[in-house]
């Protein structure tokens, strides 16, 4: 209800930088900070500051992501890294503290298509990871393990 819900309404529009990038938008996650991440099917990751400004946007362009496709966001308080489900590319990292990516080491994965993590989802000290082909747990030691 318009009226009733205290709510801002964000436009998506590519061709401007202070607004969403991206016309599916997805998954959201909020640092400790107060900042906003979501994602994008297309487009990556918006962020908007604690005020609900868009601040900027984290592409492959931008930070080397593996595709722009982000199927999910969680972001983990005690390493302050945001995890990123990228489509068809796993699980990868952003190092808030060097605004670096990093990509976890999937390797053991037979194909693509099971790299494409729907959701995640901590659980005690797992990361509960759902995906195409069936569900996956990684252990938070895996936070250590990545590619290049």
């Amino acid at each position: 209800n318009l009226d009733l819900d205290d709510f801002k309404c964000f436009y998506s529009d590519e061709k401007v930088e202070d607004r969403l990038h991206g016309t599916v938008i997805g998954s959201m996650a909020e640092d400790k900070e107060g900042n906003l991440y979501v994602a994008s099917e297309g487009s990556g990751i918006n962020v908007l500051n604690k005020n609900r400004e868009v601040i900027r946007h984290i592409t492959k362009t931008t930070h080397r992501l593996p595709d722009n496709k982000i199927r999910a966001l969680w972001y983990d308080e005690q390493t302050d890294n945001l995890f990123i489900s990228v489509y068809k590319n796993g699980l990868c990292v952003l190092d808030r503290k060097t605004d670096r990516i990093r990509q976890i080491d999937f390797s053991f994965f037979d194909s693509a298509s099971q790299l494409t993590i729907e959701e995640i989802v901590p659980y005690r000290d797992v990361l509960v990871l759902p995906s195409t082909q069936g569900i996956f747990k990684q252990g938070k030691s895996a936070y250590l393990l990545f590619v290049g």
